[in-house]
């Protein structure tokens, strides 16, 4: 009968593969960052150019927000935004006074404003919070408001969540004014934000 002699490794041994290994990790989890970090960088241009677009296209008409235009602009909100906003709007018809949004939601304002520039972006999740500055006043480029808008992936689309500026949270304001009408009516009022 034969017997083996087991060896163990040396400390001097196991710390040089410790050593490999841990750079092996630490390379591996720097390229797996990094590539995140690109992706985001990516997406984040890509919310950029989607609230450009907006913007522009919202610049090119009246500067105004009425229920045909929510209606027309469907695809730019999520799928909750545009129900609140849809239904702050009808309910002014039907209270016959105006509800919380009264004015322009991508300027903040019932005037025209000069224009936009969009300034940057910051992250928070899956939202990417763009940030505009709205031009107004004489003369051009006059006074910058600021506003973030905040879009997030619906499907494969690039939507509009929320517009917030340093007084006016569009989304909550819109819910709140909801809440407090149907509290008023005596009807049930569920919210689609998430608190």
């Amino acid at each position: 009968m034969s017997t083996s002699r087991r060896t163990f490794p040396t400390p001097t041994l196991l710390r040089r593969h410790g050593v490999v290994y841990a750079s092996l990790v630490l390379t591996l989890c720097s390229a797996a960052c990094s590539d995140r970090h690109a992706s985001e960088a990516k997406a984040d241009t890509a919310a950029m150019m989607y609230v450009r677009a907006r913007y522009t296209e919202h610049f090119r008409g009246d500067q105004g927000f009425s229920v045909e235009i929510l209606r027309a602009r469907r695809q730019w909100f999520t799928p909750c935004l545009y129900s609140l906003l849809l239904a702050d709007i009808d309910g002014s018809f039907t209270r016959g006074d105006p509800g919380f949004l009264d004015w322009d939601p991508f300027t903040t304002a019932q005037d025209d404003a000069n224009g936009f520039q969009i300034t940057g972006a910051t992250r928070s999740h899956d939202t990417v919070l763009v940030h505009v500055a709205v031009l107004f006043g004489y003369p051009p480029p006059g006074q910058a408001q600021p506003i973030t808008v905040a879009v997030t992936r619906v499907d494969t689309s690039w939507r509009i969540a929320d517009l917030v500026t340093p007084d006016i949270d569009l989304a909550r304001g819109v819910d709140s004014a909801l809440r407090e009408d149907a509290s008023r009516e005596r009807l049930p009022y569920t919210s689609c934000l998430v608190d």
